[in-house]
Order: C-alpha cells, then structure tokens, then sequence
C-alpha cells in the first residue's frame, strides 16, 4: 500500500477520505493552540509541542512534524478561515472606528460652543483620507499661502462638500467657515 503525503491531495480518493474524515484530536488541539490559546501562540512548533507528546523528539524534528502538520489540508483550511475572519473583523472595526470619528468631529464643527473648536475638529476633518485639505505636497501648500481668506474658504468648501454631501448642506459649510469671521 502506498504511503499517502499528508499535505497533498492527489487524488479524487484522498479528496473524499479527506472530505469524510474530522479532524483528530490532536489536530484540533494543535489548531486550538494557534488560535484559541490565551494568548495566542503564533508559532507552530510551540503549538505542536501542547498538543502532541513531544518528548525526546529534537527541536529540529518537532519543528518539521508542526510545519507537515500546518500545511495539512484541513488544517490550512481551518487556519486560513480563521485568518480572514480575523482580517475582517479588524477592518470592519477600524472602519466603524473611523466612521465614529468623522461623526464626532462633524458634530463638533458644528455644535461647538467655542471657534478654537470648531476650527481645530474643521482642520481635523480637512485631514481624513478623501479630503486631504492639509496633507497636500509643498507646492500646494505654498499656493494655498499666496491665496486669499476668500479663496481659502472655498477650497475649504468644497473639500468639505465632497466629504459629506448628503450629511452636511451647501448652507452649513457656508456658515461653520463664516463663525470665526
């Protein structure tokens, strides 16, 4: 009988075998050790030495059995959807995170009581990824200091119109930039 490789699948057998056959237990301890570990262990040997008996075995041999072991089909699989799920809840929540900010900055450049704050959260806001009123290269910022208070508010203006052009009105950009005037 031939000796199956157990990081290649060759076959519509090994297909099958692979898709009808669970995880050992010791597999699962291994892929609990990489994930679930508190905290997690983002090394593959240390992980293979929880979950498998490891004594007497070499670090070298310990460390080629954990990479066999990670490149595993079901075990990569099961490593991979978890790696993305991660992904993408970390992006969601920077996202979240940043929708929040430009939220709270918005309602400080338009509630607040004082013009220092109203034009710190503007010059906060002119600085989101989009708008890029403030993060210009040099040129454009020594245009923007030849240019007049004027025409320094409609570049404002419209930079902000773009940010928010359902959230904010024409009439209110208008307004937030004229309160310190």
């Amino acid at each position: 009988m031939p000796v199956r490789d157990r990081g290649n699948v060759n076959s519509d057998d090994d297909r099958r075998l692979l898709d009808n056959r669970p995880l050992t237990a010791k597999q699962k301890a291994f892929v609990h050790a990489l994930l679930r570990q508190n905290p997690p262990i983002n090394n593959a040997t240390e992980a293979y030495r929880i979950a498998y008996d490891a004594e007497g075995m070499t670090d070298a041999a310990i460390n080629v059995e954990a990479c066999k072991l990670k490149q595993h089909p079901k075990v990569s699989l099961i490593l991979k959807r978890e790696s993305d799920r991660v992904d993408a809840l970390v992006h969601r929540d920077t996202t979240q995170q940043r929708l929040w900010i430009v939220s709270e900055l918005t309602k400080l450049a338009t509630d607040a009581k004082s013009d220092a704050a109203r034009v710190r959260s503007l010059e906060l806001l002119g600085k989101v990824r989009g708008v890029d009123l403030f993060d210009g290269d040099d040129t454009e910022e020594s245009q923007r200091g030849s240019m007049s208070e004027r025409e320094l508010i409609t570049v404002l203006q419209d930079k902000l119109t773009k940010l928010f052009p359902s959230g904010v009105t024409q009439e209110r950009v208008i307004e937030i930039t004229q309160a310190g005037n």
